[in-house]
């Protein structure tokens, strides 16, 4: 642990050698803090200084954070002396490895935000889709329909549990009217696909083999102490089946911009890689 707080310490060190110093202070840029030859400026103290706070709000920030700074300062100083060269000269080199990286990075996500095209059409995503169904593959059941509860003290109970069986599901207005009118819920996704497992916790009904239910089952009622629970199943697919498109065109978008993403990348860097060669920029001795 000692080791690592000194390693921590150096890092803070070079970060400060490469910022402070009475040769890059401005004329009315005042010190408030000195550790060594390391200067703390007034200006670096009055950048952490949240707006808007009070005065004497101000002065407990501005006098936290000079605590810190000197003892980080200090203890980063005297580290340096327990630390023998090899070990500084590998800080030195993951210290602009990693800088490097953070460079690249930053340049990586301008070129992105700047240049990408975002724009994914339906057209696009469907043919991606009809190309790599294989890998859009359902690992439970999905299904279309709609499904209510309603209050067991309703009265219009009896004529809702007609209609719930002889309406035609392609009208179901007048059977939702009346379970909304009764104080109960009205789900209706049957243009949407939904997951078995999420439509059935919404019901207090355990199917142990979903699988043999869909095949052999378009219905479901059930309740408890105070709802009576109904289920229409109009289309499903099993375990095993293609997961149908709408489930998959987030995860197909995200696919497409990020093949996007590599090639803009790669195609910048090698157009910037040459550019730097031709001019001589870019040498590898043998």
């Amino acid at each position: 642990m000692r080791k690592l707080m000194f390693i921590v310490a150096v890092l803070l060190v070079i970060v400060a050698c490469n910022r402070s110093g009475s040769e890059h202070r401005k004329p009315n840029d005042k010190p408030v803090a000195k550790v060594f030859d390391k200067y703390l400026l007034k200006s670096e103290v009055q950048s952490v200084i949240p707006k808007g706070v009070s005065a004497s709000d101000s002065a407990l920030y501005a006098e936290r954070y000079i605590n810190s700074w000197v003892e980080e300062q200090l203890m980063a100083t005297l580290a340096q002396k327990y630390i023998d060269k090899q070990q500084l000269d590998q800080i030195n080199k993951r210290v602009m490895q990693y800088k490097n990286s953070l460079l690249i990075t930053a340049f990586r996500n301008k070129l992105i935000e700047q240049k990408l095209d975002t724009n994914v059409s339906l057209d696009l995503i469907n043919e991606y889709y009809e190309r790599h169904k294989k890998d859009f593959i359902l690992q439970q059941p999905v299904i279309r329909g709609f499904w209510f509860k309603v209050p067991l003290e309703s009265e219009n109970l009896g004529e809702i549990r007609s209609l719930a069986f002889t309406q035609d599901v392609e009208n179901i207005d007048n059977l939702r009217n009346l379970v909304i009118n009764s104080k109960g819920s009205f789900v209706d996704f049957r243009t949407d696909w939904r997951y078995f497992n999420e439509i059935m916790a919404n019901i207090p009904y355990v199917i142990s083999d979903p699988a043999y239910f869909l095949k052999n089952q378009s219905y479901l009622q059930t309740q408890d102490d105070n709802y009576y629970y109904f289920l229409r199943i109009t289309d499903y697919k099993l375990k095993g089946d293609y997961k149908p498109l709408t489930l998959c065109q987030n995860d197909i978008k995200r696919i497409i911009l990020n093949h996007r993403i590599e090639l803009l990348i790669s195609t910048i860097e090698k157009k910037l890689y040459d550019e730097a060669v031709g001019k001589g920029n870019v040498k590898i001795f043998d």
